[in-house]
């Protein structure tokens, strides 16, 4: 499956788009990719909190496990890193290769990011 009107939505910060297209029926729950990770990555806090509201997988694995809480960590979203937190996402999840949140922070130097992951339980 290609991206979604309501995976762009969220990518690009349109919250009125993406509950919109929810109310319309949209897709948050699909295998793969999924709008939470597209927000996530995007830092859309906002567009985070709706998603998870209308009952988005918090943990969703892409086709190769990176999470929304991945995503967030490699871009250095703290406001979302700390929604997904909240809504108990795994922090010591890992992708295929077994790169975790707190590698993702690491690999891209914020020492913020690898704070707040730590504090959630993150292990090295």
């Amino acid at each position: 499956m290609g991206d979604t009107a309501i995976m762009i939505g969220a990518l690009i910060g349109r919250y009125e788009i993406v509950q919109l297209l929810r109310k319309a029926g949209a897709r948050i729950d699909m295998p793969g990719w999924t709008p939470l990770h597209y927000a996530a990555f995007g830092g859309h806090a906002r567009i985070c909190e709706f998603l998870i509201e209308q009952g988005a997988p918090i943990n969703a694995p892409a086709p190769n496990g990176t999470t929304p809480l991945m995503m967030a960590a490699r871009e250095g979203r703290g406001d979302v890193i700390r929604i997904l937190l909240a809504a108990r996402a795994d922090p010591n999840a890992a992708t295929d290769t077994g790169r975790t949140a707190l590698q993702w922070a690491s690999a891209a130097g914020n020492s913020e990011i690898m704070d707040l992951l730590k504090a959630a339980g993150a292990k090295e």
